[in-house]
């Protein structure tokens, strides 16, 4: 019992690291530009894509960098992160829409619809490949992963597929959806593995828990 308590417990220190790496002094991208996903890979970094809303950097410096947190004392990739880290290298990564019939205009149903699209019949991938991001894009698809886990699958059959839905009648892309597709276009993809140290993430956490208080 005690075991599995210690297990938890530094399970969930390492969570809250991960969590609060992009506020670490030194952290390379901007944490606006960061969504964590934590499995299979803990961030998708849509790098200067903020900068780019704001008017202050132009769409052929945006770039997605699919991003892994690791302690300074564990810096392997586990097996289905390697397969990950592949697709990026050869470029495997694609931006579909998908066409909902069901999708409303209605927000509350719409956040549904997006929720509930990989159970559709028609929805082309595995639901336990996606992984939902709802902003700036619906969902990160890691196509083949889970056939790839059941030895159904080889590493070259996985692909990153970036997939927004829409309702049939509105196709349109917004604007940082267009520089996302076009960075794809464009090859401007990375696979990172940032190295952390538990010392300094926790003066990290300490700063951010100060300017929240001062803020309220």
């Amino acid at each position: 019992m005690k075991q599995a308590l210690t297990s938890s417990r530094n399970s969930f220190k390492r969570e809250l690291s991960e969590l609060f790496c992009p506020f670490q002094e030194g952290f390379p991208y901007k944490a606006q530009d960061c969504i964590f996903i934590g499995n299979p890979i803990d961030y998708i970094i849509f790098n200067n894509l903020e900068a780019y809303r704001a008017g202050q950097k132009e769409i052929d410096e945006i770039e997605i960098v699919f991003f892994e947190v690791k302690a300074t004392y564990s810096a392997n990739l586990s097996k289905v992160q390697t397969t990950i880290e592949h697709a990026a290298l050869t470029k495997k990564v694609q931006f579909q829409l998908y066409s909902d019939s069901n999708h409303s205009l209605d927000r509350f149903t719409k956040e549904q619809s997006e929720h509930f699209c990989p159970f559709q019949n028609d929805f082309p991938y595995n639901p336990w490949d996606c992984r939902f991001v709802g902003n700036p894009i619906d969902y990160i698809v890691f196509n083949n992963l889970q056939a790839y886990r059941d030895d159904q699958k080889s590493v070259d059959d996985i692909e990153i597929i970036l997939v927004d839905v829409k309702p049939n009648n509105s196709p349109d892309l917004s604007k940082v959806q267009n520089a996302i597709q076009h960075a794809i276009a464009n090859k401007r993809i990375r696979f990172k593995v940032y190295k952390y140290d538990d010392d300094i993430v926790s003066k990290a956490k300490a700063t951010l828990i100060d300017k929240y208080y001062n803020y309220l």
